[in-house]
């Protein structure tokens, strides 16, 4: 019996500790990280700020672990998505733009990780984070085109520089967006048509 017990407290404060999560991706869309208060945070998951802490001993512990989380629910996806894919050698690129896409039109992620990319530029460990995740990132694209260089597809030549590249475009495009959604496309029908 404690151990049904113990299970339910267990689910009741992952449940409690998503809300939070998700609380605090919607208020630094609305106010950014620098502009982010506990207390927001608090107020958009309809808890108080007491119950917060319980959770998280601070700000930047809550921001950490939301960006961990951004980081490692995207590398879930993609590893799930490129495991999934029927496609074959550089045909599986296309889950990396897919997936982009997705976040894109999801506006949130993308929002959130550019003003981590801006705090990642005076705060060291959200740096680290970013650096490792960029690096993975690379790593699964060099990990494809490795795979259709053994097999005589595309050339050596350039694999290192192409998943910088596709990565630099990617987020450009995440940028544009969030710049200018009302002109940016994505497929046939502009992103405001398709949301």
């Amino acid at each position: 019996l404690k151990s049904v017990d113990d299970e339910k407290k267990k689910k009741k404060q992952k449940e409690a500790h998503n809300r939070i999560l998700d609380a605090a991706l919607e208020t630094i869309v609305q106010h950014k990280i620098s502009g982010t208060r506990v207390r927001l945070i608090a107020d958009q998951a309809e808890i108080s700020p007491g119950h917060l802490h319980y959770y998280f001993d601070s700000k930047k512990e809550l921001m950490l672990d939301l960006l961990d989380n951004m980081i490692e629910s995207l590398y879930n996806s993609r590893k799930e998505a490129l495991k999934s894919s029927e496609d074959e050698d550089l045909d599986k690129l296309n889950v990396f733009f897919e997936q982009k896409k997705e976040s894109i039109l999801d506006q949130k992620i993308p929002v959130a990780l550019f003003d981590f990319w801006v705090q990642s530029t005076i705060d060291e460990t959200i740096r680290k984070k970013m650096q490792a995740s960029y690096l993975g990132w690379s790593a699964d694209i060099k990990e494809l085109l490795e795979k259709a260089a053994a097999k005589g597809i595309i050339s050596k030549k350039n694999i290192e520089i192409i998943p910088y590249l596709m990565i630099s475009i990617m987020d450009g495009a995440a940028i544009q967006y969030i710049l200018n959604e009302e002109s940016f496309e994505i497929g046939r029908a502009s992103c405001r048509e398709r949301v």
